[in-house]
């Protein structure tokens, strides 16, 4: 099954449902209209079935600073308040929890229907890779234009940004601000966070997989282990006045 680029704001349930298999857990996912919740944006506002995922972003919004305040402090019990924020920030800014969504992906079946010949049809079975924000249930074309923009300036800048994260001494601030992402991408991730603490009743160990699973918490260990700079531009200006 194939994805079209231009779903609209319509319930594509089993399609949605498959996007959990990017974490483990989600494998499980006992309340299956969490995810769709998860994966609605506001402007679906004929779907009155469905809330949007803006309560679960507020959720989720607060699940991940939980799970990487409390990381920050295992790896360094002696890490200051200050240096604290400034990696908390790091990690869970809209700019980078964007870039995560565009780089979340699955593999799934597909099935192509070739012609050889006039009158000759086959199947040609292959997997493709589905990205976790081609999940989102939206209505508008303003949104889908947004998001293929989006999808453009993050082909163009994406082996910048992951080699700077992997590799580099200094946070890639202004690289991932060049992404100019809507908040909807960084939104995903979050409403996701807040489904899965939901659905596991409170539990924060399912969501920590899942950072582990889009990349937080490795770069976490990255920016502890070999003290990346992770202050912002703009404090370090502030502090230079």
């Amino acid at each position: 099954m194939t994805m079209d680029p231009d779903l609209g704001w319509h319930a594509r349930t089993d399609m949605q449902v498959r996007a959990i298999q990017v974490a483990d857990h989600l494998e499980q996912f006992l309340d299956k209209a969490l995810l769709q919740e998860a994966l609605t944006h506001p402007s679906c506002e004929r779907d009155t079935l469905t809330e949007s995922y803006q309560r679960l972003e507020f959720l989720g919004d607060a699940v991940l600073d939980m799970i990487v305040v409390t990381a920050i402090f295992e790896e360094n019990p002696n890490c200051e308040h200050g240096s604290m924020s400034q990696i908390k920030a790091a990690l869970v800014n809209a700019d980078l929890l964007a870039f995560l969504c565009l780089e979340v992906s699955l593999m799934q079946d597909a099935i192509h229907i070739q012609q050889k010949g006039e009158r000759t049809f086959y199947e040609v079975h292959e997997e493709e890779k589905i990205e976790l924000w081609k999940f989102m249930r939206r209505h508008g074309r303003e949104i889908t234009e947004a998001q293929q923009a989006c999808v453009k300036r993050h082909q163009r800048l994406r082996r910048d940004i992951e080699r700077r994260l992997k590799y580099d001494r200094l946070y890639p601030w202004a690289l991932l601000a060049q992404l100019d992402a809507e908040k909807f991408f960084s939104d995903i991730i979050e409403s996701v966070f807040g489904a899965i603490f939901v659905d596991t009743g409170g539990t924060l160990a399912d969501c920590q997989r899942f950072a582990e699973r889009i990349g937080v918490m490795p770069y976490l260990r990255r920016i502890m282990a070999d003290g990346i700079d992770v202050v912002h531009p703009n404090t370090e200006l502030t502090n230079h006045l």
